[in-house]
């Protein structure tokens, strides 16, 4: 399977910040059109985005290439996105949108329009990992090795349910850093775990607060680290989450 390299961009207006990634070939310039119509899709914008560099100075449309050239794949860098079109959407809208089962949507027509690298760029940023085959089609591109050592094994190694549960719990952060998962979204992604790898336990992934126990397991472990790091980088403020929902 072949690697794409990322382009990490936050998308701003006033405080309300969103963070995505965006993939790219290797030794291969990104293509800007494409990369606009994924923001525009993925955060209902209606005009092309305007990038700025980190210190907040707007980029020409022809720099914005090479500015990003220089950096692609550095998961420290990110490029700032700004545009007056720009509307937030919750989870619940995100979730409808993206979906993509509309015949007359924009992404299905984005779908049939770009070539097949693209496709795959749109597939990472809108997929909401709401269904097993969302899941199993993620893991395949995402963690091919993973997946080719289960086939051939029919078995994980304890790295390899780390990094499936990093993975999943990105991406999801990804699209919407705010979501706050609940046990019902724990409890789902793990059934779709063991669902794909058969021999899983589904309490690795995921055990409830229960007897004053915390929850924890794979994806929770996942799920706290990336919203610390989130939260260190000023991508979101940390609340408290209540007992109930653990």
């Amino acid at each position: 399977m072949e690697e794409f390299r990322k382009i990490f961009l936050q998308v701003q207006k006033g405080n309300v910040k969103r963070y995505i990634r965006i993939f790219s070939k290797p030794h291969q310039k990104p293509n800007l059109c494409h990369i606009n119509e994924l923001i525009k899709i993925a955060f209902d914008m209606d005009q092309a985005p305007t990038y700025m560099t980190e210190s907040g100075v707007e980029l020409e449309p022809d720099d914005v290439v090479d500015y990003i050239t220089q950096f692609i794949g550095n998961p420290s860098f990110i490029l700032r996105v700004k545009n007056a079109g720009f509307i937030p959407a919750d989870s619940s809208k995100g979730t409808e949108s993206n979906s993509g089962t509309d015949g007359d949507s924009p992404y299905k027509q984005l779908q049939q329009d770009l070539d097949s690298s693209s496709k795959v760029m749109i597939d990472h940023l809108l997929n909401n990992l709401e269904t097993k085959a969302d899941v199993q089609s993620f893991l395949r591109t995402q963690c091919p090795s993973t997946m080719q050592f289960y086939y051939n094994k029919q078995s994980l190694a304890a790295s390899d349910r780390i990094n499936i549960s990093k993975h999943i719990i990105r991406q999801l952060l990804s699209i919407n850093p705010n979501r706050m998962l609940q046990r019902s979204d724990f409890e789902k992604l793990a059934g779709f775990i063991v669902d794909i790898f058969s021999d899983e336990a589904a309490d690795t992934y995921y055990r409830k607060y229960s007897n004053g126990k915390i929850a924890s397991g794979k994806l929770y472990d996942a799920y706290t680290n990336q919203r610390k790091k989130l939260a260190k980088n000023g991508l979101i403020i940390r609340r408290p989450r209540k007992r109930e929902n653990k």
